[in-house]
Order: structure tokens, then C-alpha cells, then sequence
């Protein structure tokens, strides 16, 4: 079994399944970090087009509608209306003196807004027919992947007995090359730390396929599989002030 991206051999050692592909711990971190810049991005560019292409349809809508306003007009002409308001109010109090006015006039005209909206209903159709107008992509915007998240887990099934000795960081330094799993530096022996990646609060066993070479300043730093460190030797603490 070799990392799919550097091609080391992960037979001894911690093997991370990034969207079930086999890698090494440093290069699981970096396929990581590239999904997830990759799905912003992704997420960037799908809604760019989404605002692009309802920014079209918007914009061939409304000169549609100008269109249509420059062939004949939606108002409606209130003098016509007022006009026959008056002659049927006239009517109305010859038959009602005062209360026939008044009810005469509503009556002419809404039987003139009826008959309007009739005829522009007709027109409108006729248009509607002869200049068709834009369809709507009816699109729906993309979900934003905020917090991104990539399916990550350790391999744990080649776990098998743990080292019968306590004196298993020589022999993960030694495998490691005194060399940071996680930044790739070289560092001398004190400033190493071996680290237990599925930690041992959680059953993780100290097993060369569990365990692996980090400097301080990567240790106090790793969060993977609800890692926490207690006390960070890298990390300034900032002191209390008593009141």
C-alpha cells in the first residue's frame, strides 16, 4: 500500500482515507486543504454564473416589457373613464336624484375599466403570441459549502497488538528520519514528539500504523480526532490579572 500522492510506502506507518483514497499523513493534510479550496471555488464560480444568467434574463425581460409599452400602453386613460363616470351619473339622478348621481357615476366607470381590461387582456395576448417573452431559467442559487467539510478517517483496521515495549519513539523517530510528519522539517531529537493520532483516550493504541513523528511546534498545533493538547510548550499563554 503506497500514498497516492508521493508514492511513500505506507505499510508501517499511519495511512489517512481522504474520500476513500489511501495517504500519508502530510499529504492527507495537503489533499485536505486542496478539496476544500477547490469547492469554494467551485462554489465561487457556480454562483457567478447563477448571478450572470438571471442578470440576462432580467435585463432581456425588462426590454421586453419596454418593447411592449412603446406598441400600446397598459395605463389606462382616466378621462375616458371620468367621462362615462358622468353620463351614467347623469342618468342615475334622473331616475335618483343625489343618490342615482353618485352611484351612476361608479357604475360607468367600472362597466369602462371592465371593458378596458377586456380589450388590453386581448391585446396583451395578441402580443404575447407575436413576441413571446423570454423564459425564465427559474435557477436556483448554489448552496454555500461554509464550513467545508471532506470525508477524512484513519485507517484503523491494520491495527493489531501494540508495541510490548514502552520504548516505541525511538523506533517511530528512527522510521521517520527525525523528519515532521506535518511540515517536513528535519529536527534534533528534543524537538521531536511522537504522537498518537487516534489518541489514547479514545483507544488508540500505540501502534506504528497509530502513531507518528511531529515537532513541538506541529504538536501543540494538531487537532485531528479531537486532539488537544494540554499543556503547549509553543504556545503563550496569556496571564491572568487579578483585580
Amino acid at each position: 500500500m503506497n500514498c497516492v500522492s508521493c508514492s511513500q510506502s505506507l505499510d508501517d506507518r499511519p495511512c489517512i482515507l481522504v474520500e476513500c483514497e489511501e495517504h500519508c499523513f502530510k499529504c492527507a493534510k495537503e489533499a485536505i486543504t486542496e478539496r476544500i479550496e477547490w469547492i469554494r471555488q467551485e462554489y465561487q464560480r457556480n454562483l457567478k454564473t447563477y448571478e450572470q444568467k438571471n442578470l440576462t434574463y432580467q435585463k432581456q425581460f425588462q426590454d421586453w416589457l419596454d418593447r411592449k409599452e412603446r406598441v400600446f400602453s397598459s395605463k389606462m386613460d382616466n378621462f375616458p373613464a371620468l367621462g362615462i363616470g358622468v353620463v351614467f351619473g347623469f342618468i342615475g339622478n334622473a331616475i335618483f336624484p343625489v343618490i342615482g348621481a353618485f352611484f351612476g357615476f361608479f357604475i360607468g366607470f367600472f362597466i369602462y375599466q371592465s371593458l378596458w381590461d377586456f380589450r388590453h387582456s386581448r391585446l396583451d395576448a395578441a402580443y404575447r403570441l407575436k413576441c413571446p417573452p423570454p423564459i425564465n431559467p427559474n435557477l436556483k442559487p448554489p448552496s454555500n459549502p461554509e464550513p467545508v467539510s471532506v470525508d477524512f478517517e484513519l485507517d484503523d483496521t491494520r491495527f493489531s497488538e501494540p508495541f510490548l515495549t514502552k520504548n516505541y519513539r525511538r523506533q517511530i523517530l528512527l522510521r521517520d528520519k527525525y523528519v515532521c510528519q506535518n511540515c517536513g522539517e528535519q529536527k534534533t531529537d528534543s524537538n521531536l514528539e511522537v504522537h498518537h493520532i487516534q489518541t489514547q483516550a479514545n483507544g488508540g493504541p500505540d501502534h506504528p500504523t497509530n502513531l507518528i513523528t511531529l515537532c513541538l511546534y506541529c504538536h501543540d498545533r494538531e487537532t485531528w480526532f479531537d486532539h488537544k493538547r494540554m499543556f503547549p510548550t509553543t504556545i503563550r499563554r496569556r496571564s491572568r490579572r487579578w483585580r
